[in-house]
């Protein structure tokens, strides 16, 4: 409870916790060495750079990973870092590298985690305990009304050293996630931006309140984990 009554005092003052979903390449370029020992170490290291101080200046935050290629697989389910940093780097140290690049399918499976999180939000304390007939068997009993659920601000981080190249394209699951008011940030690295659609990427990333896309490239594994410390701090409201 007194968990919960932080986030809301949180909430109210404007500091709401916010649920990230790094949604990671693995596509068989990110193994190469140009960055030792290679990108998707790189990403890694990034990666576990961020869930760490997201551990010392925000604990009641939630990070999930996924990782994509050809297909996309969630590599960590959303968890409050507080509870599970160490279980989200060991799973991040299992990743290899994959085949091609399909942004899309790394979107509209952050999206399900996303919804499905929604979904549970809305449940009642009896609906919460494993089955229906639970359910059923819970007796109401008197008590003060609970406050209102604290929602969380939604923030996608998408990281890729190379063109979509399988599937659909992502435009349009990148609009509907924004429209919902989801945050989109995009990263490309690499050896040149060349090597990534620089246009692409733009277009998927939110605005930021100059107007500016939330992308930009890096070409150095110390420039990304300095961004992705960056990026483990709150959302400023526009």
């Amino acid at each position: 409870m007194r968990s919960y009554l932080s986030l809301a005092s949180r909430a109210v003052n404007g500091l709401r916790p916010e649920r990230v979903i790094l949604v990671l390449d693995h596509s068989g370029s990110m193994e190469e060495g140009d960055w030792h020992p290679s990108r998707l170490d790189a990403a890694i290291e990034a990666s576990e750079a961020l869930i760490h101080l997201k551990v010392e200046k925000h604990p009641d935050d939630e990070v999930g990973v996924i990782a994509f290629s050809t297909r996309a697989s969630v590599v960590h389910s959303p968890v409050r870092v507080s509870r599970a940093a160490d279980s989200m780097v060991r799973a991040l140290r299992r990743l290899s590298p994959g085949s091609s690049t399909n942004i899309t399918a790394g979107l509209k499976l952050a999206e399900e985690l996303l919804v499905a999180d929604t979904i549970r939000a809305g449940r009642g304390p009896c609906k919460t305990v494993g089955t229906w007939l639970s359910w059923l068997l819970c007796e109401p009993r008197p008590q003060a009304p609970a406050p209102k659920p604290v929602r969380p601000a939604y923030r996608i981080i998408v990281l890729t050293d190379g063109e979509h190249n399988e599937g659909a394209g992502p435009y349009g699951i990148a609009s509907r996630l924004k429209t919902k008011g989801t945050v989109i940030d995009c990263i490309g690295i690499g050896g040149t931006p060349k090597a990534v659609n620089e246009r692409m990427l733009k277009k998927i990333a939110s605005k930021q309140p100059d107007g500016h896309p939330r992308y930009c490239f890096i070409g150095d594994k110390e420039k990304l984990i300095l961004k992705f410390r960056e990026l483990a701090a709150h959302i400023r409201p526009a």
